[in-house]
């Protein structure tokens, strides 16, 4: 008889009570791909304006506002903070359906493009917006690559506790890098489905 398998709630590793900011960083393969869906569900719902795209050098900087899916569980409410996110290096960016620089762009999902799968060093991380036909930004990177999500101290929600300023960091069992997983409960229940069913298998590098 075959044993069934049972997975670890990984809510357990994004939960918090602690009203710190985040520092997190994605590692490589193979646990990038379980990192994007704890910055997918970090970044839900956040939003930013196009001018905040700030290309320099291989060094992109996004300043979003995102809510704070790991605090909601414990505290009832949603606050929000002020964060950046920072990827390279990065090749090029590429806007479909491009918001104008006075609107605001939601981020629904953030995911690996499809260059990621082929056999080559480049590959795409796009922020995709709401509806049926999302505005997405593409955005074209070198592999290896990074993609960090780093809160900004002191811009946050007034209820947040003054005394809870420094940065908060955690690690995932097996990992030495700084990191806080991930977010929002649909992101959770549908971790198996991004993976598993979403992903196709990619080469791992040894």
């Amino acid at each position: 008889m075959a044993k069934r398998v049972t997975l670890p709630d990984f809510g357990i590793y994004f939960r918090t009570n602690n009203r710190s900011p985040i520092d997190f960083v994605c590692r490589e393969t193979p646990n990038l791909l379980h990192d994007m869906v704890f910055l997918r569900s970090y970044l839900h719902d956040a939003t930013f304006e196009a001018g905040d795209v700030r290309l320099k050098g291989a060094v992109l900087r996004i300043g979003l506002k995102r809510d704070r899916w790991e605090l909601y569980k414990s505290h009832g409410e949603l606050e929000s903070i002020a964060t950046r996110l920072i990827i390279s290096p990065v090749l090029s960016l590429k806007w479909k359906s491009k918001a104008r620089s006075a609107d605001k762009f939601s981020v629904c999902d953030v995911y690996l493009g499809e260059s990621f799968w082929d056999n080559s060093d480049t590959a795409e991380v796009v922020l995709s917006g709401f509806g049926n036909r999302p505005s997405q930004l593409r955005i074209t990177v070198r592999d290896p690559f990074s993609i960090r999500l780093q809160d900004v101290a002191g811009k946050v929600d007034s209820c947040r506790d003054a005394a809870a300023s420094m940065v908060e960091t955690r690690e995932l069992p097996g990992s030495r890098q700084r990191l806080i997983p991930m977010g929002a409960g649909s992101s959770v229940s549908s971790y198996c489905d991004l993976v598993y069913n979403r992903l196709p298998l990619r080469r791992y590098r040894s």
